[in-house]
């Protein structure tokens, strides 16, 4: 981008890009886990009592599984920390199962927070 100055900046900002990309998405489902207890409280109140309580648990449990394995697949974690210095996308991944894998790194993250949280104001 700023070829004209002359600067060899490529290998930092790909490094910084990578850190803080990632840094920023578990960030931020820290920071939905910290606004979670909304809608936790909406749902425990609304599936209480329910036929489908056991059903919503059992729907909430694998989706923390999935959040988990999907969290250790894509080695987030190693970009954190510049453990990878180099990322790559898989081509021969779905779309599909890469999006739904980023969504359960989030609900993983965010539900961990919330139990964290609310067990701490106990």
């Amino acid at each position: 981008m700023f070829a004209f100055l002359n600067i060899q900046t490529t290998e930092f900002g790909r490094a910084l890009h990578l850190v803080s990309t990632s840094w920023y998405f578990v960030l931020m489902a820290i920071h939905l886990g910290m606004h979670l207890n909304v809608i936790m409280f909406k749902l425990n109140k609304k599936m209480k009592n329910s036929t489908f309580e056991y059903v919503y648990y059992l729907i909430l449990i694998l989706i923390i599984l999935s959040g988990v394995y999907f969290f250790i697949n894509s080695e987030i974690w190693k970009d954190m920390f510049l453990i990878n210095e180099f990322k790559f996308f898989d081509y021969n991944q779905s779309p599909i199962i890469f999006y739904i894998g980023e969504v359960t790194i989030v609900c993983f993250i965010s539900f961990m927070t919330y139990l964290l949280l609310r067990r701490r104001s106990s």
